[in-house]
């Protein structure tokens, strides 16, 4: 009788056990294997993974902020222009859109601000103009003109000759004008430069 209850019991342990345990090694089983298909089609080039969005942009500060599809855009420009040329020597500090025909953006970055325009044949960005900080010797500022004649200055300094050569060379401070006739574009201009002009005067 006790046998009869020992065998009994080992019975349904061994039912119970079998219950519990033969899916979960089922499913093991079949993880392994969908595993090993992905790694297999990976490693033979079918399985292709497209990036859904542009990549974050991330200062030097190294802070993770929201996801800005604006300053991403100017970043990815920042990174593909001429290979690559800024990248990594140069800090990004932001853009402005100024026109879609021709596309054309302002970009700010830490030494210098230049205006980009793209080849769309080529898919290249060309330099169209562009003003270091070494060569800005004040803070840039929005002119009094309106309309077509709004523009935003840059101060610096112009070495002017004498006249025929006689009466040596002078430095003369002036005003480099950047035609910008949307004022809410010159604006955020102005604020970039600013910006690009205060970080280059920190790390002189």
């Amino acid at each position: 009788m006790k046998e009869g209850v020992l065998g009994f019991i080992k019975g349904t342990g061994k039912g119970v056990l079998g219950l519990v345990f033969k899916p979960t090694g089922g499913l093991i089983d079949f993880t392994s294997a969908t595993l090993l298909a992905v790694q297999r089609t990976t490693q033979v080039g079918e399985l292709n993974l497209m990036q859904l969005r542009i990549a974050r942009y991330i200062g030097n500060d190294k802070v993770i902020r929201p996801f800005s599809l604006t300053v991403a855009s100017g970043y990815a420009v920042f990174i593909d222009y001429n290979n690559g040329e800024l990248y990594g020597k140069e800090e990004y500090i932001g853009h402005v859109d100024l026109s879609d025909d021709p596309i054309k953006i302002f970009i700010a970055t830490d030494k210098q601000v230049m205006i980009l325009k793209k080849n769309t044949f080529f898919d290249k960005w060309s330099c169209e103009w562009s003003m270091e900080m070494k060569e800005v010797v004040d803070k840039p500022f929005l002119s009094s003109s309106t309309g077509a004649e709004r523009a935003v200055l840059f101060p610096r300094m112009e070495h002017q000759g004498g006249v025929f050569g006689f009466g040596g060379k002078k430095s003369v401070k002036t005003n480099f004008s950047l035609n910008i006739p949307d004022e809410i574009k010159a604006k955020k201009i102005v604020a970039l430069s600013l910006q690009s002009y205060s970080t280059f005067a920190i790390k002189l």
